[in-house]
């Protein structure tokens, strides 16, 4: 393992260094999944960083009424290569595809030296972002693929040993760092179609699978990490459903050298809509990270240990989760996770 220090810094950033793109489509009433407008979303950022430009990264023909941004890129997606693929004899559009699309167009403009991609639905609550950006002082050169670690939020980052079993589901609702680092983040190849979106009607299904109605083969999160993985080593993982046990270090190495995770209060990110216990017992949180920092990167570092009471409490909460989540029976399920 070749060990790589940083000089660590804590200074916070200046808000004009720092781009926004804020990607997806324009939602003029409230998301039904995060109970938000667009405009909420960019006056958030006009309000907590007004030196910050702001790239709104969005579709042809959307209603731009009363919306504050600095540039706007569009896509048609009718011009785009995306590949749709028929599920159930139903065309499925590729939501994989169009953030990729979306995001990358935004983040080819930005000319500061730092970016941050939200989605169009995500409000801020402060500018505490500005004052995450640490540099932790150890990496590994084997695992790491940026120049810098990125910021990501704890929201939607599953720890795969944990209700629900998906290994480098790692967030990218948000992501913060080097605006080079971030590009590349978003900079990979579309799925391929049908291939992807009907994995599972294609290839045999395992088993043991513990989600018997999966159908594409990797969630957005998990295909972008695949493709960046992909760039530097073998991912060894195959698909959504791929849990084996030894792949979990190797997830947790890849984690702590490449992002830093953040709780949502942390960032000053908020969502109107409440997360579950199961959603929240799945996810990594800070203190989680720094624990896998302190295990594969520095063992002297200062990171608190949980208590064993909380330990035997989250195992307890975690078991029964999982009786609850694994096994349902298949017709309890509404829609199958496409």
């Amino acid at each position: 393992m070749k060990i790589r220090d940083h000089s660590l810094s804590v200074e916070p950033v200046d808000g004009s260094d720092l781009t926004f793109v804020v990607q997806g489509p324009i939602f003029t009433e409230a998301n039904p999944n995060f109970g938000v407008t667009t405009k909420t979303a960019l006056d958030s950022l006009r309000k907590y960083f007004p030196g910050s430009p702001i790239i709104l990264s969005t579709y042809t023909d959307s209603d731009l009424n009363g919306l504050s941004y600095d540039q706007l890129v569009e896509t048609n997606e009718a011009q785009e290569p995306y590949q749709v693929a028929k599920l159930l004899g139903t065309e499925v559009e590729n939501s994989i595809n169009r953030q990729i699309c979306t995001s990358r167009k935004g983040l080819e403009l930005v000319k500061t030296p730092l970016a941050c991609k939200t989605r169009s639905d995500n409000v801020f609550t402060s500018n505490r972002l500005l004052q995450l950006r640490r540099s932790y002082e150890k990496q590994d050169r084997d695992f790491s693929f940026f120049k810098e670690r990125l910021l990501i939020p704890n929201y939607m980052s599953r720890n795969p040993r944990h209700i629900v079993p998906l290994a480098y589901h790692f967030s990218d609702t948000l992501v913060f760092g080097l605006a080079e680092d971030v590009l590349s983040f978003f900079d990979l190849p579309y799925t391929k179609e049908p291939e992807h979106t009907c994995y599972f009607d294609i290839h045999q299904m395992p088993e043991d699978a513990w989600d018997p109605c999966a159908m594409r083969r990797f969630h957005s999160e998990q295909y972008f990490l695949h493709c960046i993985i992909q760039r530097h080593m073998e991912p060894e993982f195959e698909h959504q459903l791929d849990i084996r046990p030894e792949l979990f270090d190797r997830v947790d190495r890849i984690l702590v050298n490449n992002f830093v995770i953040h709780d949502l209060d942390s960032i000053g990110l908020k969502f109107v809509l409440p997360l579950s216990l199961g959603d929240r017992i799945s996810m990594y949180h800070h203190r989680d990270w720094e624990l896998l920092y302190g295990k594969w990167l520095d063992q002297e570092f200062p990171c608190r240990p949980y208590s064993p009471l909380y330990r035997l409490y989250h195992s307890v909460l975690c078991k029964l989760l999982n009786w609850r989540f694994l096994y349902r029976r298949k017709d309890e399920i509404a829609l199958p996770y496409i």
